[in-house]
């Protein structure tokens, strides 16, 4: 399953990304409580309209998601999904430039930061000590 993803700003353009199939199923569910229509994704279902969420609203739902699966702390953020998905597809061997499409990032040299980090975790230089026997 593939999504339209509208661009942010004047400086990306729009795109499609590509969606797991864990996600499709509950994307599934999700647009049959919301109804299949065009327009925003994720709309508020308690007002009339059925208007777009607000950058507020859709914090404060990822807010309570956190808390109810127990994660905490207010270093904890939407950004937090984002950073984990990346970090996740680096850490599972995908290639650079799919990581890099993959978080729409423009210069690949910000995609490299998330292999910098997680080759401190998975490769660390201590591994490769030898202690000889005298």
């Amino acid at each position: 399953m593939t999504l339209a993803v509208h661009g942010k700003g004047r400086y990306e353009a729009d795109e499609v990304i590509v969606i797991t199939l864990e996600a499709e199923s509950v994307l599934r569910d999700w647009l049959s409580a919301r109804g299949d229509k065009p327009g925003a994704l994720f709309v508020g279902l308690g007002n009339r309209n059925r208007d777009r969420l607000s950058l507020r609203a859709f914090r404060g739902i990822v807010k309570a998601a956190f808390k109810a699966a127990g994660v905490v702390g207010d270093n904890k953020t939407t950004h937090s999904l984002r950073h984990t998905a990346i970090t996740s597809a680096v850490k599972n061997g995908a290639p650079i430039q799919a990581v890099q499409s993959m978080a729409r990032h423009a210069n690949i040299t910000t995609t490299m930061i998330y292999y910098h980090a997680t080759d401190r975790i998975t490769r660390p230089a201590e591994d490769f000590i030898r202690y000889e026997a005298r």
